[in-house]
C-alpha cells in the first residue's frame, strides 16, 4: 500500500510540475517568437525604406544629370557653331539651374589648354594658360577612349580656377570630325550633399551617398569633408562591381561608428550610384526597447509563479507522506486484529431486513470455516453454519437487540462444513444510522475448549466438593518468634527449588526478593502488627536464576507458638506479562491515550500522553479540563462525553490541546466507552496530532490562492478551461478584452459554448506566417463587434496523454495589425498625391506583360511630365509646387477609366498604364488629358496657376524596360518639339 500510494502521489506531483513547466515553456516560447517575427519585420521594413529612398534618390539624380548632359550637348554645339555667342549661351544655360548648382563652365582646346571659363573675364587672357591636358576627364577623349554614355563624369577634383570641389562633367569638342577639345560643366558636390540633407538631416543617423562606377564619394549628406575623394568600403565596391543594377549590405563606418543598413542602385543610364543608409539602432530601439520591458516583466510573473509551484510541491509531497503513515497504521491496526483470537466485523441489516457483513477480521477462516471475502459476497453462509437447535434463538437476539439497540450477547453452537460442531461466544453494540439501517461492531470467539472445561468442571465438582475447601497456589508460614519460613511444595516448585520439609530462615528468603520490589516489602512488614490482610506483587529469584511475578498476601495471627504469618503465594507471571504487554501497546501507540473518569480525572495515560502533556511525569488526578488550559473545545468534550454516555453516538472530533511547553496542537479526538455495559463508567479517549496535516491544508490552500492571484494579474487575458469545457479560472483582463461586462468569478463553472453566446465575435485565421499548430496549442484571431482584434493562444493541457483542459491566452493586436496596414500603405503609394508609386507601377506592368491579361490586352503606357515645372517652385515656392502635383494626381484619378492605373515616377513626371486600349485609343485618352491639364487652373493665395504637360506614349509590347525606354523616347520628343502636346513612341 506504501508503494503504491508513493508511486501514485509522486506521479501525479510529477506531471502537475511537467503540465505547469510546459505551459511556462509554451507561453515563453510563443513570446520569444512573437518578438522575433516583430523584429524580423521591422527589419524588413527598414530594408524596404533604404531600397525605397535609394531608389527615390536614383531617379533624382537622373533627372538632374540629364539636365546636365543636355545642357553639354547644347553648349558643345553652340561653341562649335559660334564662338562669339558662346558666353551668353552659357551665361542663359547657367541660369537655368538652380544657383550653386553649376561651378564653372570652361573649354580646352585639343592640346588641353583652357580657352574659356566663365570665372574669367576675358576667354582670350594672355600669359600661360591654364591646362588640363594630364586630367583623365580631357585625356579619355582625346586617346579616343570616350565612354559609352557620352559623357563622362569624373571624380572629386578641387578646380584650378574655382579652387574648390567639384565633380567634372565632360562632352568632347568635334569640328568637321575632328577633335577640337572637351567642354567641361563642372557642379558643386556641396548642392548635392544639401539636396541630400532635405532627406536625411545632418542631426539624424541616416545618411545618403553618390557615387561613380570606380567607387569614389561624389556626394555625402553628412561629413562630406571627411570622405569627398576617397573610396568607399571594399564591401560597396563589390557589390558594384558584381553587375546587378542594385544590392545590398550592412556597415559601421569607423568615423561615426553608426551601424546602418545600406540600399543602392545604379543611376539609369549614368556610371553613377546612390546608396542609402538607415540607422539600425534608431530605426529598431522602439522594438527592442519594447521587448526587453516585456521580457522582465514576463520573468518576474515566471519566477513567481516556480516559486509558487515550489511550495505546493513541497506541501504536496508532505501530505502525501503523513497519507502514508496513515495507511500504514491502519495495515499495522489490521495485522493486529488478525492476532485477536476468533473474529471481529461490522455487521449491517436494512430497514427492509436485508443483511450484509460490512467488515470481519481474518480470523473468520479459522473460526467459521469461511474467509472474508466468501462472507461478504454470500451472507447466507454464516446464517446456515448455526445449529439447528440454537438458529431460531440467535435470530431473535439479533431481533431484539434491532429493537431496544441493547447489546447482542450470546453463546451458541456452530455447525461447520467439515461436520465439526463448535461452541461460540457472540458479543456486539448496535446503533442506528440515519438512513434507518442497524449497524452491530462486536467480535465472535471459540469457547469450545472452555465450554468443554466447563462441563468436566461441573461433572466433577460434587465429587471435589467435598475434599477441597478451597484451592490455593501456594501455602506460606512466617513464625516471627525464630523469624524462619516454611513453603509448602506448590511454593517451592514455582520457583523451582527441591522440595524440603524443613523451614528457611527469613533473610534467605527476603534475598530472594527483588531490590526494587523489598521497598514494598518493607513497609508491609512494618504494618504487619495491625493485623490487616496485605497484597504485594513481589520478583522472586528462581532457581534458575529468572525472576518471577508472584502475589503474596497474608495476615498476621496469634497462635500457640506465638505470632506468625500465614499466607499465600500465587504465580502471576502470566497476567503481569498481559499487562505488560498491553502497557507496552499502549506506550508504543502514536497516539495519546487517556482513561478519564466519570468526575473527568485521568486514571490512566499511556507514554505519548505523558510526554505531550506533563514531559513524561504521571497524568493521573489531572482534570481533562486542566490538559486543555482553557482553550476551546474543553466544554464540548464534556458534552460529548455526556451524549456517550447516554449511548447516542460514537465521539469524533477535532479540538486543540496545548502540550507542556504551551504549544498548540491538534488532536483528532475519537472516544469510546470502557464497558459498553457501563455507560456511567470511564470512557477512553485516543488523541491523534493532527497539527501537521492541518498546518499543510492551510499552506496548500494559501498557495493555491496565490496562484490564482498571479493567474488574475497576469498582463493579458487568461481563461483555463476543464477537459468537458467548464470555466475553472478567469482573470479580469480577458473581461475587459472580450468586452464582458461581468466579474470573472461568474464566468467561473460555464461552459465554451455559454461564453460564445456572451461574445459577439468573428473567428479568422492568423496569417501564415504567425500560425501555430502544434503539440504546444494553436493561434486564432477574433474581430470583435467593436473592431478590435485580439490573438488567443489555445495550450492543451494533457498528464499522461490524457487531455485534462485548455488554457486560453489571450492579447489585443488591433494597433499592430493597423500599424502594418499603414507600412503596406506607405510602401505602395506616392504619399504626396496618394497615386501609387514607381515600385507598384513597374511591377503591374511586370505581371500584365507575363501573364498577358485580358484587360491589358492591346494596352499602353502614358508618361506625362509637367512643362516648366521648376519655375513654379522657384516663383511660388515648394508647397506650390506640391499642390500642382496634388491637382494633377486628382485629374488622373477623375478622368481615367475604371481599370487604368496612374502612378508618380518622381519629382513633376507621372506614369498611367491603360488597359485595352489600342494606339489610337491611347492616342484620344492621352490627348484628354493634355487637354485637361492646359484647361484647368490651381488657386493659390490669390493666385492662379496653369500648367500644360508633356506627353510620351508606347504600347505595351515587349519588356517593361523596352515600353519604358519608347515612352520617355516619345516623352522627350514632346518636349524637344516644342512641348505641352502628345507624341506617340515608335513601333519595337
Amino acid at each position: 500500500m506504501d508503494k503504491i500510494a508513493k508511486g501514485y502521489s509522486g506521479g501525479f506531483l510529477w506531471a502537475a510540475v511537467s503540465v505547469l513547466l510546459v505551459v511556462l515553456a509554451a507561453y515563453w516560447w510563443l513570446l520569444l517568437d512573437n518578438q522575433r517575427s516583430q523584429l524580423d519585420y521591422a527589419e524588413k521594413q527598414l530594408e524596404l525604406r533604404a531600397q525605397q529612398t535609394s531608389e527615390a534618390l536614383a531617379t533624382q539624380i537622373q533627372v538632374l544629370v540629364s539636365g546636365l548632359d543636355y545642357l553639354g550637348e547644347s553648349l558643345s554645339a553652340q561653341y562649335i557653331e559660334s564662338n562669339e555667342r558662346f558666353p551668353l549661351a552659357v551665361e542663359k544655360a547657367i541660369a537655368i539651374f538652380e544657383q550653386d548648382i553649376i561651378l564653372q563652365v570652361a573649354v580646352a582646346d585639343e592640346t588641353g589648354n583652357i580657352v574659356y571659363s566663365n570665372l574669367t573675364s576675358d576667354t582670350n587672357t594672355t600669359g600661360t594658360p591654364f591646362s588640363i591636358a594630364n586630367r583623365e576627364h580631357f585625356l579619355i577623349y582625346a586617346e579616343g577612349r570616350a565612354p559609352a554614355t557620352g559623357i563622362y563624369i569624373s571624380d572629386p577634383v578641387r578646380g584650378r580656377i574655382s579652387g574648390r570641389w567639384s565633380i567634372q562633367l565632360a562632352q568632347p569638342l568635334v569640328r568637321d570630325g575632328t577633335f577640337a577639345g572637351v567642354l567641361v560643366v563642372s557642379i558643386s558636390p556641396e548642392f548635392i550633399s544639401e539636396y541630400f540633407q532635405k532627406v536625411f538631416p545632418r542631426s539624424g543617423g541616416d545618411v545618403a551617398l553618390l557615387l561613380n562606377d570606380r567607387g569614389y564619394y561624389l556626394a555625402r549628406s553628412s561629413q562630406q569633408d571627411q570622405v569627398i575623394g576617397s573610396q568607399v568600403s571594399k564591401q560597396l565596391r563589390a557589390g558594384l562591381d558584381s553587375g546587378d543594377a542594385r544590392g545590398k549590405y550592412r556597415l559601421q563606418p569607423a568615423w561615426d561608428a553608426v551601424q546602418r543598413d545600406y540600399a543602392w542602385r545604379w543611376v539609369q543610364g549614368y556610371p553613377l550610384a546612390v546608396s542609402v543608409g538607415l540607422d539600425r539602432q534608431a530605426a529598431l530601439s522602439p522594438v527592442t526597447d519594447r521587448f526587453v520591458q516585456s521580457r522582465f516583466w514576463n520573468a518576474v510573473s515566471t519566477l513567481v509563479i516556480l516559486v509558487s509551484l515550489l511550495l505546493i510541491a513541497i506541501l504536496v509531497r508532505r501530505l502525501h507522506t503523513e497519507q502514508q503513515r496513515l495507511a500504514w497504521n491502519e495495515e499495522r491496526l489490521t495485522s493486529l486484529l488478525a492476532q485477536v483470537p476468533g473474529a471481529v466485523y461490522q455487521f449491517r441489516r436494512q430497514s427492509d431486513g436485508s443483511s450484509e457483513m460490512l467488515y470481519i477480521s481474518p480470523g473468520s477462516t479459522a473460526l467459521i470455516g469461511y474467509t472474508p471475502e466468501e462472507i461478504k459476497n454470500n451472507i447466507s453462509a454464516i446464517f446456515d453454519t448455526f445449529h439447528p437447535e440454537d438458529r431460531q434463538e440467535v435470530l431473535a437476539a439479533i431481533a431484539v437487540s434491532a429493537e431496544n439497540l441493547t447489546p447482542w450477547e450470546i453463546k451458541f453452537r456452530l455447525l461447520l462444513p467439515s461436520g465439526e460442531t463448535r461452541w461460540v461466544a457472540g458479543y456486539a453494540n448496535p446503533r442506528r444510522e440515519s438512513d434507518g439501517s442497524i449497524l452491530w461492531h462486536g467480535y465472535v470467539h471459540d469457547i469450545s475448549r472452555q465450554h468443554a472445561i466447563n462441563d468436566a468442571l461441573r461433572d466433577s465438582t460434587a465429587r471435589l466438593r467435598t475434599t477441597i475447601d478451597a484451592v490455593h497456589d501456594g501455602l506460606w508460614e512466617w513464625h516471627l518468634s525464630n523469624d524462619t519460613i516454611l513453603f509448602d511444595e506448590r511454593c517451592q516448585g514455582m520457583l523451582g527449588y527441591p522440595l524440603s520439609d524443613r523451614p528457611v530462615a527469613f533473610a534467605h528468603w527476603y534475598g530472594l526478593v527483588h531490590p526494587n520490589d523489598r521497598p514494598f516489602l518493607d513497609k508491609a512488614i512494618n504494618e504487619i502488627h495491625r493485623g490487616e490482610l496485605f497484597r504485594l506483587e513481589l520478583r522472586l529469584r528462581m532457581a534458575s536464576g529468572d525472576w518471577l511475578w508472584t502475589e503474596i498476601r497474608g495476615r498476621a495471627v496469634e497462635g500457640d507458638e506465638g505470632k506468625r504469618v500465614l499466607g499465600t503465594q500465587s504465580d502471576i507471571s502470566q497476567r503481569v506479562a498481559e499487562d505488560q504487554l498491553r502497557n507496552a501497546l499502549l506506550d508504543n501507540n502514536a497516539a495519546a491515550i487517556l482513561l478519564v473518569g466519570p468526575d473527568q480525572q485521568v486514571r490512566l495515560a499511556n507514554r505519548r500522553a505523558r510526554q505531550l502533556f506533563a514531559n513524561g511525569h504521571p497524568l493521573k488526578g489531572m482534570r481533562l479540563g486542566q490538559l486543555q488550559r482553557n482553550e476551546t473545545g474543553a466544554d464540548n468534550l464534556s458534552a460529548h462525553a455526556g451524549m456517550l454516555r447516554q449511548g447516542k453516538y460514537a465521539v469524533e472530533a477535532e479540538y486543540p490541546f496545548p502540550d507542556a511547553n504551551g504549544e498548540l496542537h491538534w488532536f483528532s479526538i475519537h472516544g469510546t466507552l470502557l464497558d459498553a455495559e457501563r455507560p456511567e463508567g470511564d470512557i477512553i479517549w485516543t488523541l491523534i496530532d493532527i497539527t501537521e496535516r492541518r498546518q499543510m491544508e492551510v499552506a496548500l490552500s494559501a498557495t493555491q490562492t496565490r496562484l490564482i492571484e498571479v493567474i488574475r494579474h497576469f498582463p493579458g487575458g487568461v481563461l483555463l478551461e476543464s477537459a468537458d469545457g467548464e470555466i475553472l479560472v478567469a482573470n479580469q483582463a480577458l473581461c475587459d478584452l472580450f468586452g464582458l461586462e461581468m466579474t470573472p468569478d461568474s464566468l467561473t463553472g460555464t461552459d465554451r459554448e455559454q461564453l460564445s453566446h456572451l461574445i459577439n465575435l468573428q473567428q479568422v485565421p492568423a496569417p501564415q506566417d504567425e500560425r501555430r499548430q502544434n503539440v504546444l496549442g494553436s493561434t486564432s484571431e477574433v474581430v470583435l463587434a467593436d473592431g478590435r482584434m485580439l490573438q488567443v493562444d489555445l495550450i492543451p493541457i494533457r498528464i499522461d496523454d490524457t487531455d485534462v483542459g485548455r488554457l486560453w491566452i489571450s492579447s489585443d493586436i488591433t494597433e499592430w495589425r493597423e500599424h502594418e496596414r499603414n507600412l503596406e500603405r506607405l510602401a505602395t503609394t506616392d504619399p504626396l498625391t496618394g497615386l501609387v508609386n514607381r515600385r507598384v507601377l513597374l511591377a503591374e506592368m511586370e505581371a500584365a506583360l507575363q501573364r498577358d491579361a485580358p484587360e491589358f490586352a492591346m494596352g499602353a503606357l502614358i508618361m506625362l511630365d509637367l512643362d516648366h515645372f521648376k519655375n513654379i517652385n522657384d516663383t511660388y515656392g515648394h508647397a506650390a509646387g506640391d499642390s500642382v502635383l496634388v491637382h494633377l494626381a486628382s485629374l488622373l484619378r477623375n478622368m481615367l477609366r475604371q481599370g487604368d492605373i496612374a502612378g508618380r515616377l518622381g519629382g513633376e513626371e507621372f506614369a498611367v498604364l491603360l488597359a485595352g486600349a489600342g494606339s489610337e485609343s491611347a492616342l484620344v485618352i492621352a490627348e484628354r488629358l493634355r487637354a485637361a491639364v492646359e484647361q484647368s487652373s490651381i488657386e493659390l493665395e490669390g493666385n492662379s496657376i496653369q500648367v500644360t504637360t508633356s506627353i510620351g506614349l508606347a504600347p505595351l509590347i515587349g519588356k517593361v524596360d523596352d515600353v519604358f525606354a519608347r515612352a520617355d523616347e516619345a516623352l522627350y520628343r514632346a518636349k524637344k518639339e516644342g512641348r505641352n502636346r502628345v507624341v506617340m513612341g515608335s513601333p519595337p
